[in-house]
């Protein structure tokens, strides 16, 4: 498969983040897993079969042993520590985490130190369905990567980002005004453009780091308006803590 632009310059250019996490599509884990055969000059059925010597492969089954301190089994904390500053034979030992989100806490910690300091020759590619649900710092030490979904680039809409950044409350209303209008064409109150405009906004906020604190606003404000909260309502209340953060 293809790689996007962004990775495939990397790749390339042999310039691979030692730290790459990975987010944003469906298809995660099959581009990690692509990355690493590239990096290790041999195909995806093998790494993804564990057949490469230096290729420790982690899918999200339960085989990664939090208790197990077994410094010979890689797919134990000791034993991958160990495994990760031994000397690889290919160029780089790779490490494939498959949804490191899911990882026990405790696996988290332990490996946070590996993270911290990895081996010079040692790349871990990580993959996660939600990025914010791991410790800050492991995303300060790691290189997030968004890959688009469907294949089309993300577009940065402007009027977004001022309603979710801008100190200009009296916009803020002028925009849910518009919005409030588009549910009220039928007989009922329709929901859906209200949920969709959130999304959009979800998205930026997810994608867009001078963003990102308006997250939990966001999350919370679209949970109250599937749960039947009244739109308008709930919209300004949005608006108005926005504004208080800015």
């Amino acid at each position: 498969m293809s790689l996007p632009p962004k990775i495939e310059q990397w790749v390339s250019a042999g310039v691979i983040p030692q730290r790459l996490l990975l987010t944003g599509n469906n298809n995660t884990w099959e581009i990690a897993l692509e990355i690493a055969a590239r990096i290790q000059s041999t195909t995806v059925e093998q790494i993804q079969a564990g057949l490469h010597a230096d290729t420790l492969v982690l899918t999200d089954d339960g085989v990664f042993k939090i208790g197990d301190n077994k410094e010979s089994d890689p797919k134990t904390i000791r034993g991958m520590i160990r495994w990760a500053h031994q000397k690889p034979i290919a160029p780089w030992r790779i490490i494939i985490f498959e949804n490191f989100e899911r990882v026990f806490h405790s696996a988290i910690q332990a490996t946070l130190k590996l993270l911290e300091e990895p081996p010079t020759r040692t790349i871990f590619i990580l993959t996660t369905e939600n990025p914010y649900r791991l410790l800050d710092t492991i995303l300060s030490r790691v290189t997030l990567v968004r890959l688009p979904r469907n294949n089309e680039d993300f577009e940065i809409k402007e009027d977004i980002q001022q309603f979710l950044n801008g100190s200009d409350l009296l916009v803020k209303f002028m925009k849910i005004e518009a919005l409030d209008k588009e549910t009220r064409g039928g007989e009922k109150i329709d929901r859906t453009p209200i949920i969709e405009w959130l999304d959009t906004c979800i998205a930026h906020a997810r994608s867009l780091r001078n963003l990102r604190h308006t997250l939990e606003l966001l999350l919370d404000a679209r949970n109250a308006i599937e749960g039947n909260m009244n739109i308008r309502f709930t919209l300004e209340r949005l608006a108005l803590h926005l504004t208080s953060k800015y």
